[in-house]
C-alpha cells in the first residue's frame, strides 16, 4: 500500500519573495448565516452569505539581502495585504507575517488605497533596531519588531454579497529592547509612546522602547 496523495509543505502565501522562504500559509474561509426559526424554536430555513477568506503566511529570512512587500493595502496574489508584521531578535532569523483578505464575489482588485512604508530587513539574523534610535557606548539591540497595518471597511450588497471595500489608517507600530540605554529613543516620525528603562539586582540595564509612526495612503486607482 502506498502513501495517499497529500500535499505536503508550504504552499501558496502571498507569493514569492527574494531572501525569504515560506514556512506556513493558513487560508480561513468564514460565511455568516442568518436563519428562521419555526413556532416551535425549530430552524426551518437558512442562507449563508457575506464569503471571505483571511490569510496568514509566516517567512523566515534567509539572506541578507531580502525583499519585503513594498506596500500595505496592496494586492499580492489576489490578497489584499493589511498586516505586514517584522520581527528579529539577537538569537535568530528574522521572521515576516502577512495577513489579508479577499472575497468570494466582487474580489477585490489593485484599485484600492495604498502605502509605500519604506521598512527593511538588512540583514537575515540578529536584531535590528526598527524604531532608528542610538544606543549609547557599549549598548546593543537585543530584538526588535514592527508591525505595518492599515484597517479596511467592507460593505455587502443587497443579497449580503461583497459589494466595495476600502482601506484606511494606515501605520507602523515598533519595539525595541536594548541592553543597555540609548541617548536617541527613535528617529525623526517616530512618536515614542513609552520609554522604558528597568533595573534589578540579578540583571544588567535595559531599555524597551515602543513607538507609532502614521502613514498617509496614495491610490493606484479608482
Amino acid at each position: 500500500m502506498s502513501d495517499t496523495a497529500l500535499t505536503f509543505g508550504a504552499t501558496s502565501g502571498f507569493g514569492t519573495f527574494a531572501g525569504w522562504e515560506l514556512q506556513s500559509d493558513t487560508p480561513n474561509t468564514q460565511k455568516d448565516r442568518a436563519n428562521t426559526l419555526g413556532p416551535t424554536g425549530d430552524e426551518v430555513s437558512a442562507n449563508l452569505f457575506n464569503a471571505k477568506t483571511e490569510f496568514t503566511s509566516v517567512y523566515k529570512a534567509s539572506a541578507d539581502t531580502n525583499t519585503v512587500p513594498a506596500s500595505i493595502g496592496k494586492l499580492y496574489n489576489s490578497r489584499i495585504l493589511t498586516s505586514i508584521a517584522l520581527s528579529t531578535s539577537n538569537g535568530d532569523r528574522a521572521t515576516m507575517t502577512l495577513t489579508g483578505h479577499n472575497h468570494a464575489a466582487n474580489a477585490h482588485a489593485d484599485t484600492l488605497k495604498q502605502v509605500a512604508h519604506g521598512m527593511t530587513v538588512t540583514m537575515c539574523f540578529g536584531a535590528i533596531d526598527f524604531l532608528g534610535g542610538t544606543g549609547t557606548s557599549g549598548s546593543a539591540v537585543a530584538s526588535s519588531s514592527v508591525t505595518i497595518t492599515c484597517q479596511h471597511d467592507d460593505k455587502m450588497d443587497n443579497v449580503g454579497g461583497h459589494l466595495i471595500g476600502q482601506n484606511y489608517d494606515a501605520k507602523m507600530e515598533g519595539k525595541t529592547t536594548w541592553t543597555g540605554t540609548v541617548s536617541v529613543a527613535a528617529a525623526s516620525g517616530w512618536d515614542v509612546t513609552s520609554n522604558e528603562v528597568p533595573t534589578a539586582n540579578t540583571d544588567f540595564i535595559t531599555t524597551s522602547v515602543t513607538g507609532t509612526k502614521p502613514l498617509t495612503f496614495a491610490a493606484p486607482g479608482v
